[in-house]
């Protein structure tokens, strides 16, 4: 939550590229479990990580949804989350296996150098580095798509979208 507060405050100039820098800070938290540290480091760890997952989350929903096209967003979010679940799974089916060939601790130190060769990959995307965050649009929406008022005859009959009191 720490980390999400964070992201609404500051608006780096490339959101992509601040998300990933925050990212390595997830890597700790494997670390730590791996090195055997005490329950303070575990839940200072735990808060970093949770952190910097919260704040890559806000810049990558803000990067998509002011970067793409409003007749495909819903495509590419959805494969986006598609994606992501699939990931999740395959990790959960791998995890078990994964134990038999090596020791818990290993584990997590090739989760942590997994994780960091992953924000190495990111930063090292042109694409991901370069991106700018949108300039903010007339309109004042996401990027400016601000839904168009109907016309003065067919105004909507809900009184949430027309600010008329409910009885």
């Amino acid at each position: 939550m720490l980390g999400g507060l964070l992201a609404l405050r500051l608006r780096p100039a490339r959101p992509l590229a601040a998300g990933a820098v925050a990212m390595v800070l997830c890597t700790v938290l494997p670390l730590c479990v791996a090195l055997g540290a005490g329950l303070p480091l575990l839940l200072a760890c735990h808060a970093l990580g949770g952190g910097a997952l919260a704040f890559w989350s806000v810049m990558w929903a803000t990067s998509v949804q002011t970067h793409t096209p409003p007749a495909v967003i819903n495509r590419v979010t959805a494969y986006e989350q598609a994606g992501s679940v699939s990931g999740i799974a395959l990790g959960q089916m791998l995890a078990g296996p994964a134990t038999a060939l090596a020791s818990p601790e290993r584990l997590l130190m090739v989760s942590a150098a997994a994780g960091l060769a992953g924000c190495v990959a990111l930063l090292a995307t042109p694409a991901i580095r370069t991106l700018r965050r949108a300039a903010p649009a007339e309109g004042g929406g996401p990027a400016g798509r601000r839904r168009p008022d109907p016309p003065l005859g067919r105004r909507s009959r809900n009184p949430l979208r027309t600010g008329k009191p409910t009885m």
